[in-house]
């Protein structure tokens, strides 16, 4: 057991190691020496990312007391390891604390603070740190790449080197070294380079892969050179505060036509990457998948009726409050919208006939859902751990629902319009409160849904009143104006003031969220 363990860490520290060829400004590449190309494997967020770490507290620059972790390139840290470097300090009465990366190693047995030949008062607000690590035996034996400031007082500005000359030969500039601190870079562009040069041999960078620039929560602006043809899926996911993203005009592969701030696939009109800030045009057919995943900042957004297909996980765990899907969408992917943990309301066309396991799934504050008509099979875990999901309007059509649909929902009403009674396993329902709510069904069926697992475990079950899910015109997300009533419950019987429910008006029936 213990050999096999040891043989998987190593494994995983190795593949690790290897997870990129070659660091150059921050940006990992792998490369072919073969075709003299190079793809964008990561950028050093990743290894600036030791949040995981139990050991330290990582707290915004704003916080007067705690930790800050700044991780360098490759290149910048051997030099950071010989030569002397300087961090700009703001600060008052400064106490500066200093380790070797996640490892608990002191640079100093002392705290720095003023009176230390190490600080330098600026007179302006600003101290000038200057450290030299040459000698430190722990150096020998780490490579870890990260620096990291502790203590109270004060935020590091900058950190710089002095250039051995200058254009007036003083010899006194500064050469600032961008680094990424506390998984964030300084710097929130991300311009990848049409060519890189490493070992005096020139590289064309014509890719990004898979996970390339994800996670980089401070990349607010992205600029994608014409020399890329390949970008892997989920390239964005997590980067929360991307604003602008721009493709090179004269990229054959990719655009970002009319300004619309995401990737385009050009001979597909595929949406394959987008931001908060992206406008989908007419032109786009299908959004792809992880598209939008993991963007928080996304809080709403217009899909055109251009749009066929929406692609698997491709605006999961987005902070979308609303969505309106158009009735050209035909298919929705699996997890397309999970764990939109802010998304309320969702129109669902009628054009789709095909909805993707856990597709909804973990909508916690979705309330009401209108399966549309065409839609003959419902997937597995679709609306599963949508807390609030009180009103679930199921059409005649639905032949097939899969296991734990709606796993762990609060529903109060179920509207089954199958006169026959759906394929269903019974764990459908899982851990549900269909105990305490009402099942209604057609008149003619009754019988069959009280004798039919998992059907028959609601507390009522009733007959639908004459109607058909296709004369729902719509889901109100707020309260009915008061000029709206008097309107009538499915029993036909007027109603003043309506609560949470189903209502009809004018001849056609309203949720009521």
């Amino acid at each position: 057991m213990k050999k096999s363990l040891l043989s998987t860490l190593l494994l995983t520290i190795s593949l690790w190691v290897s997870a990129y060829d070659v660091e150059i400004n921050g940006v990992c590449y792998n490369l072919d020496p073969n075709e003299r190309v190079a793809e964008v494997s990561c950028l050093h967020y990743h290894l600036g990312n030791v949040n995981w770490s139990g050991t330290y507290r990582f707290a915004p620059e704003s916080n007067a007391t705690g930790e800050e972790c700044y991780a360098v390139p490759m290149d910048v840290w051997e030099r950071l390891k010989t030569e002397t470097f300087y961090a700009t300090i703001k600060g008052d009465n400064p106490t500066i604390y200093l380790t070797n990366g996640w490892w608990s190693c002191l640079y100093t047995n002392n705290y720095i603070m003023p009176g230390s030949e190490l600080l330098d008062d600026n007179g302006d607000g600003t101290w000038t740190l200057s450290v030299n690590f040459e000698g430190d035996p722990i150096l020998e034996m780490l490579d870890d790449r990260h620096l990291l400031f502790t203590g109270e007082g004060y935020s590091v500005e900058n950190i710089y080197l002095k250039d051995a000359t200058t254009g007036d030969g003083s010899g006194d500039g500064q050469e600032i070294v961008y680094v990424w601190k506390n998984g964030s870079c300084l710097s929130d562009e991300a311009n990848i380079p049409e060519k890189i040069t490493y070992e005096d041999v020139e590289y064309t960078v014509v890719g990004i892969g898979v996970n390339g620039l994800s996670g980089f929560t401070g990349l607010t602006s992205v600029t994608i050179p014409y020399t890329i043809t390949s970008i892997a899926n989920d390239v964005f996911s997590g980067c929360r505060n991307l604003v602008s993203v721009k493709v090179d005009s004269r990229n054959v592969t990719y655009d970002s036509r009319e300004d619309c701030n995401a990737i385009i696939e050009t001979s597909t009109n595929k949406l394959i990457a987008g931001c908060q800030s992206t406008v989908i045009p007419n032109s786009v057919t299908s959004i792809g998948d992880f598209a939008f995943n993991r963007c928080s900042g996304l809080t709403s957004i217009t899909i055109p009726n251009s749009v066929t297909t929406i692609g698997e996980s491709a605006f999961s765990g987005s902070g979308l409050t609303y969505i309106e899907i158009p009735n050209s969408v035909t298919s929705i992917g699996t997890y397309a919208f999970g764990g939109c943990g802010n998304l309320a309301s969702v129109t669902i066309p009628n054009s789709v006939t095909s909805i993707g396991d856990w597709a909804f799934s973990s909508c916690s504050i979705l309330t009401s859902v209108i399966i549309p008509n065409e839609v003959k099979r419902i997937g597995d875990y679709t609306f599963a751990w949508c807390w609030d999901l009180a009103t679930v309007v199921i059409p005649s059509t639905a032949t097939s629902i899969g296991p734990y649909a709606f796993m762990a929902c609060r529903l109060k009403d179920v509207y089954c319009y199958a006169p026959q009674v759906p394929e269903t396993p019974d764990n459908l329902f899982q851990d549900a409160s269909i105990g305490v709510a009402t099942l209604h069904v057609p008149a003619g069926s009754l019988n069959d849904y009280m004798s039919t697992i998992p059907w028959n475990g609601f507390m009522n079950i009733v007959a639908l009143a004459d109607g058909d899910p296709s004369s729902i015109k719509q889901i109100v997300n707020e309260a009915m104006p008061r000029d709206a009533l008097p309107v009538y419950n499915l029993n036909g019987q007027r109603v003043n003031h309506a609560a949470k429910g189903i209502y009809i008006k004018d001849g056609h029936k309203y949720i009521m969220k």
